[in-house]
């Protein structure tokens, strides 16, 4: 069970920039100075999380944003479709890829659809053997599959090619088209993670990308069947609109009603330890206090699947109760919409 305290996971365009501090991964440099500087300048502007406080405890009540359509124009996004507008007019390969992403990201960013469009095709269909090998890092070499340590990674630009697509087709509301190119990014071409923070990253996108082209194409069961087992772990707009359109303001009740009822609660036998690190303005020194407490495990039946809960912000020397995991649930962002209805 994973007793940290807080997880502050950042995703930020799928740049092939991977930043992944919390779990202390080392990807070697793939990027130059001017690819670097351009990915850490958006997350730097990108507008902050939305968090929940949890009023009863001294951390943080943390869920997940839940949408990657979302487009965040900038100075820096302008800047960088001014200065590589050429590339429109210029076929992808190994010397130009770096601005070729950069671009298309810049232009997804700032709405103008049709070109990114286009310079996503242009990858798609590219015969240069950078684009249609797949490439491994740390090594960056294209074709060697020695395996790697944890946190290294395979790319592929199809595969960010196919995932822009997938998002201009869902803005365009282009739900099958969408779908097919999601299709393809998964099973044409696949990319996959060994560190489990940027992994949790790629699926939750994927999640929220075949959800969204579901509920599109009408086909609530499947987003419900997809969405519902992490509903309370993130801020998930997409089930909760999916509900409303399914069940009447009293039938959603009963069945809120119906998860508290039937969630039974597990209590660890062996106490789990968090530690907090800060800085002392006191002695100028930099302070580490270790969080004992007995976590554990609820489970209950919402909307007809089986949902677990997990202690993530428990006190020192606190115990986990079932009354606990009923605020928490009462808490998320999931049953406050559904309970105003």
């Amino acid at each position: 069970m994973d007793n940290c305290l807080i997880h502050f996971p950042v995703f930020m365009y799928r740049l092939r920039l991977v930043i992944l501090v919390c779990l202390g991964c080392h990807l070697a440099p793939i990027y130059s100075q001017d690819s670097l500087s351009f990915s850490l300048k958006v997350i730097e502007e990108s507008p902050p999380f939305s968090v929940d406080i949890n009023t009863t405890s001294s951390s943080w009540d943390f869920q997940m944003p839940f949408d990657y359509l979302s487009q965040s124009p900038s100075k820096e996004t302008k800047k960088v479709c001014r200065k590589y507008h050429y590339l429109l007019h210029e076929e992808p390969d190994s010397l130009n890829y770096q601005r070729y992403s950069q671009l298309i990201y810049a232009l997804w960013a700032e709405n103008r659809l049709e070109e990114a469009e286009k310079l996503c095709l242009k990858i798609i269909h590219s015969s240069d053997p950078y684009y249609i090998g797949i490439h491994y890092y740390s090594a960056g070499i294209v074709g060697d599959t020695t395996i790697r340590a944890y946190g290294s990674f395979t790319a592929d630009h199809r595969n960010d090619a196919a995932i822009i697509l997938t998002k201009i087709c869902l803005k365009q509301k282009k739900f099958k088209e969408a779908y097919q190119y999601l299709e393809d990014a998964i099973k044409k071409y696949p990319v996959s993670y060994t560190c489990g923070t940027y992994f949790w990253m790629q699926k939750n996108e994927y999640d929220f990308l075949y959800a969204s082209c579901y509920e599109g194409l009408s086909q609530y069961k499947q987003v419900l069947d997809l969405l519902l087992p992490e509903c309370l772990k993130r801020h998930d707009e997409i089930s909760v609109r999916v509900i409303k359109k399914l069940f009447t303001p009293q039938a959603i009740a009963d069945s809120l009603q119906h998860a508290e009822e039937s969630m039974q609660f597990f209590l660890d036998t062996l106490p789990s330890y968090s530690y907090s690190t800060y800085y002392s303005t006191t002695d100028n020194a930099e302070r580490t206090d270790t969080i004992v407490f007995y976590s554990g495990v609820a489970t209950m039946t919402l909307f007809g699947t089986s949902i677990q809960l997990y202690a993530s912000d428990l006190k020192n020397g606190e115990h986990a109760t079932r009354e606990y995991f009923i605020r928490k649930f009462r808490k998320s962002s999931f049953y406050d919409e559904l309970d105003s209805e």
